[in-house]
């Protein structure tokens, strides 16, 4: 949490608020938190909330690569961030010479060899946490997150942010985020065979041939931890499901002014908190 100018009173306020979320002060037993109104954006599609976080995404010329430093939709779970990504992808302006869709190359793995008995449909279908999508569109100057760690020397690892600069056929040019600052210098990132770090539950191996990103207008609360940024928006049409979720979504943002949350109605919101993971006294 890294709020801007802490000896505000309303500042104070706000910093105490996330961490009263952190610790599970005062929470029901059910887990419902009811969070200040003027937190809340009304709307039943996401739509509202991109459009608040991203108010000139559809713009032509597409917003400078700077627009996507201090922004950020944020969602529980991969899938709901994958359709977050798929829509802003649909929105933002790029000429067809700047668009490309990459579809990835997916092969089945039975006894250390390829197998031609799972159809391609089913393995496309697939998506495993971690791994890139079989189809993505790219656009230049749109955002996209390493999946893989590829250099730790550059700081090019699993989670750093990039924006989309040149487009071939097996690698792309980026021009990576460190630290809130976009490098002036050309990465340039290959197309790789991947394969599922863990077991999965089919009787096969799942090998991608596929370019290690994802798209990061939206990204996933657990893959936001340690970026601090102005503006943040959480859909929670989906409530929170694991420990500190809430917490790590809401203090991603330097001011309450920048934190702006979609919930499912006007109720509240799930937050999860596990007392026997903390390290204070839990009331």
């Amino acid at each position: 949490m890294c709020l801007s100018n802490n000896q505000d009173p309303a500042v104070a306020q706000f910093a105490q608020f996330q961490l009263d979320l952190g610790s599970g002060k005062n929470l029901p037993a059910d887990g419902n938190v009811n969070m200040p109104r003027d937190l809340y954006l009304h709307g039943a599609t996401i739509l509202p909330l991109i459009q608040h976080i991203y108010p000139t995404i559809q713009s032509n010329p597409h917003p400078a690569p700077a627009y996507f430093i201090n922004c950020m939709l944020l969602a529980p779970r991969n899938e709901d961030v994958h359709v977050i990504n798929h829509k802003i992808i649909d929105m933002f302006h790029a000429s067809p010479t700047e668009t490309r869709v990459y579809q990835s190359a997916d092969s089945a793995i039975i006894q250390d060899s390829e197998s031609d008995q799972i159809p391609v449909e089913f393995l496309n279908a697939i998506n495993i946490s971690g791994l890139p999508v079989s189809k993505i569109t790219l656009k230049v100057g749109c955002p996209v997150m390493l999946l893989q760690n590829l250099s730790t020397k550059e700081g090019l690892c699993n989670g750093t942010c990039a924006i989309v600069a040149i487009m071939k056929r097996w690698v792309i040019g980026v021009h990576v985020i460190h630290g809130g600052v976009l490098d002036t210098q050309m990465t340039w990132i290959s197309h790789l065979s991947l394969e599922p770090s863990e077991d999965t539950e089919f009787h096969f191996t799942l090998r991608w041939h596929q370019f290690p990103i994802a798209l990061a207008f939206a990204m996933t609360v657990n893959k936001s931890q340690g970026q601090t940024v102005d503006h943040v928006g959480i859909d929670l049409r989906v409530p929170s499901f694991s420990h500190g979720q809430l917490y790590v979504g809401c203090s991603r943002t330097t001011t309450r002014q920048g934190l702006l949350l979609l919930p499912p109605n006007m109720l509240g919101t799930t937050n999860v908190v596990w007392p026997e993971a903390l390290l204070i006294p839990h009331n």
